[in-house]
C-alpha cells in the first residue's frame, strides 16, 4: 500500500484514500490512479502537472474535461503510439518525459495560450521527437549500406586470392562454382548508385578471375603451343 504524506501537516494516509477523497468522479479517478500508480516515478507527476495547464485561472477543471484529457493520454500510453496529422507515431516513455518538459518550458516562457484547449501541442512535440528517431534510424541504415559497399570489394579480392591458391594445387577443384543468384544479361534498370557500383565491381572481378584462370591453364599445358610450332616447321620443310 502506498502512503501519501501531506506536505503541510505531514499527516499520513493511504494513496487510495487520498485519491478517493480528492477525485469525486469515478472514471476520472481510475485514470488518475493509472497515472499515479502505474506511471510513477516516470510520468505520473508530470502528467498531473500537465493537467493543470487545462484548468481555467479562477475555476476548477470540470470532471468531464479531466476525463477527456486524461483519457487520450492513458490510451496513448497503453498503446505506445499517437495519431497526429494523418499518421501514427511510435512513442516511448522517455519521449513523453522530454515532450512534457518542452511543453512546461514553453508555458513558462509565455509561448502557449493558457488554459490549453486540447493536447494538440503536446502531440506535435511528441511527433517531432518520434520523427527525429525515425531519421536517426534511416541514417544508421544508410550508413551501414555504405559501409557494406566499401567493404565488399576487399572481401571479393580475398576470395579471388583463395581461388588462385586452390588453382595451383588442383585446377579441377578450383573451377568456379555456379552462382546461387546469377546476374542476368539484361538487368532491370536500377536507380540506386550502390547497386550499380556493386554490379560493376562483380563484373570486373569475374573478368579478372577468368583471365587468371586462363593464364594458369596455359601454363599447365605449354605443349599445345609447342606442338603447333613443330607442325608448322615440318610443313615448311
Amino acid at each position: 500500500m502506498l502512503i501519501y504524506v501531506c506536505p503541510s501537516c505531514r499527516a499520513k494516509n493511504s494513496l487510495d484514500n487520498v485519491l478517493h477523497q480528492a477525485v469525486e468522479d469515478s472514471d476520472a479517478r481510475r485514470l488518475v490512479e493509472y497515472l499515479v500508480l502505474q506511471q510513477q516515478p516516470t510520468l505520473g507527476a508530470q502528467l498531473i502537472r500537465y493537467l493543470r495547464l487545462h484548468a481555467p485561472p479562477k475555476n476548477r477543471l470540470s470532471w468531464s474535461r479531466t476525463r477527456q484529457v486524461l483519457g487520450e493520454i492513458v490510451e496513448a500510453l497503453k498503446s505506445h503510439r499517437i495519431h497526429y496529422r494523418g499518421r501514427e507515431w511510435q512513442v516511448r516513455v522517455d519521449d513523453w518525459r522530454a515532450a512534457l518538459d518542452v511543453v512546461f518550458r514553453d508555458a513558462e516562457d509565455g509561448k502557449l495560450r493558457l488554459p490549453l484547449k486540447n493536447s494538440h501541442y503536446l502531440w506535435g512535440v511528441l511527433a517531432n521527437i518520434a520523427n527525429g528517431h525515425e531519421a536517426a534510424r534511416e541514417s544508421a541504415i544508410e550508413q551501414a549500406r555504405r559501409s557494406s559497399g566499401r567493404s565488399g570489394p576487399d572481401q571479393g579480392a580475398r576470395s579471388l586470392a583463395d581461388v588462385l591458391l586452390d588453382a595451383v594445387a588442383n585446377p579441377q577443384r578450383a573451377a568456379p562454382a555456379p552462382a546461387t543468384h546469377p546476374i542476368t544479361e539484361e538487368p532491370q534498370p536500377i536507380t540506386s548508385r550502390f547497386v550499380r557500383e556493386a554490379r560493376e565491381q562483380i563484373a570486373r572481378t569475374k573478368a579478372r578471375r577468368e583471365r587468371l584462370l586462363k593464364t594458369l591453364q596455359q601454363q599447365e599445358h605449354p605443349e599445345t603451343d609447342g606442338g603447333n610450332a613443330d607442325s608448322q616447321q615440318e610443313k615448311e620443310q
